[in-house]
């Protein structure tokens, strides 16, 4: 799936099952600081890339490194959730 894919995912947050809020609230708390920060202003509190760069004293660009890493890292956890839950099925089918 591409990286604007799992953008979609987080900026439509409130539309999620609870379970998918669930898994989205777990990965951003696994997530360094700045990350974490970034990801919350962004997705929850709807702030803009310059908004959150002002705040962090970073660059607007910094902070598209910030959400292009905040993306591979979502893209990785939600293949291995998928991953794990597959396994799960697996052991009670065999």
């Amino acid at each position: 799936m591409p990286l604007t894919n799992y953008d979609y995912l987080l900026k439509n947050y409130d539309f999620l099952s609870s379970e998918q809020q669930r898994m989205i609230d777990k990965f951003i708390s696994l997530l360094p600081e700045r990350e974490q920060y970034f990801a919350k202003r962004k997705y929850v509190d709807g702030a803009t890339y310059e908004q959150i760069a002002e705040e962090m004293s970073y660059t607007v660009r910094t902070i598209y490194h910030i959400r292009q890493r905040v993306l591979e890292k979502l893209k990785v956890y939600v293949v291995s959730r998928e991953n794990e839950i597959l396994a799960r099925t697996m052991r009670k089918i065999v």
